[in-house]
């Protein structure tokens, strides 16, 4: 793939775990205990003597950004215990909710509305698109649609509060077009855009800069993923431990799991928390820690983290 980051269509759009299908005030339930609600991770299960070990770096893909472009505020959360997605809710949500505090966006909020804008922004995506389909629960529990005044007037707002990442987001496809179109990440990679950042139609022009910004994060995030991998393989060959103790089993975008012997389960556990840890001095000598879990399913090992 272009951005370097390892794509199957279909297998890594599978559907990500609905919350409330598998779990009963917050605790998760075993498939067997709700033979009604399946989901696709509950079809991959660790053989017997063996689990599942599931790591994932949260938010990545926002912490990457952060860096890249300095953004002092947006780093402040993500570094100090805050969250990102409730800070971007409240920046939306407050002049349509008079009174409404940080900490008291709701979790449905906290998801549909600054989860989506969030990873809206890294990825790329159209304000169009949340119109669309974007969602948000007023103060009496009742369901609204986005509207183009929410969208607009919400990114001036976003943009006012975190700098850094809105300078970045506008001036990086006039960087990469003045370097001829080809995008270079920090990591080395190349991606052509050719003359589509300076399409005359503006839809093209548009879709490229979208394309661009996103080549910045998505990537970056892919190769880190790909590079904890290699430097977990090292580990196993330095210990000389072959996939009958430890073999992965796959990756998705920002998580990979492996099937793992019950008897090693602790220790690699440990250790790829551990190598998640590394310091990656492409991106300003950083750190990034993986969420582990552990589980007989998919299912499971991802809900423990």
């Amino acid at each position: 793939p272009v951005s370097g980051r390892l794509s199957n269509r279909w297998y890594h759009q599978l559907p990500k775990i609905d919350e409330a299908k598998v779990t009963q005030e917050g605790k998760f339930i075993k498939a067997k205990d709700r033979p009604d609600k399946l989901v696709m991770r509950d079809l991959c299960v660790a053989d017997k003597d063996y689990s599942y070990v599931y790591g994932d770096y949260s938010q990545i893909e926002l912490h990457i950004i952060a860096i890249l472009s300095d953004d002092a505020e947006m780093l402040r959360i993500l570094n100090g215990g805050g969250d990102l997605h409730t800070a971007t809710a409240y920046e939306f949500l407050k002049p349509l909710w008079p009174g409404l505090t940080e900490k008291a966006v709701s979790k449905f909020n906290r998801t549909e509305v600054g989860k989506r804008i969030n990873f809206g922004l890294a990825y790329g995506s159209e304000g169009h698109a949340l119109v669309k389909t974007g969602k948000w629960l007023d103060k009496d529990g009742i369901e609204r649609n986005f509207t183009w005044k929410m969208i607009t007037d919400g990114m001036e707002r976003w943009k006012s509060r975190f700098k850094g990442v809105s300078k970045f987001i506008d001036v990086i496809p006039d960087i990469v077009s003045s370097y001829g179109g080809t995008a270079t990440n920090v990591f080395g990679r190349e991606r052509h855009f050719g003359p589509l950042l300076n399409h005359p139609k503006l839809a093209e022009r548009e879709a490229a800069e979208r394309e661009c910004v996103n080549f910045f994060v998505q990537s970056v995030a892919g190769s880190l993923t790909n590079r904890t991998i290699v430097e977990v393989d090292k580990l196993l060959t330095q210990y000389q431990l072959g996939e009958n103790v430890v073999c992965l089993v796959n990756t998705v975008h920002d998580s990979i799991t492996y099937e793992v012997h019950k008897d090693y389960v602790p220790w690699f556990k440990e250790a790829l928390t551990a190598v998640s840890l590394r310091t990656i001095p492409e991106l300003k000598s950083n750190q990034f820690k993986m969420d582990v879990g552990v589980g007989e399913s998919w299912s499971e090992a991802e809900m423990a983290t």
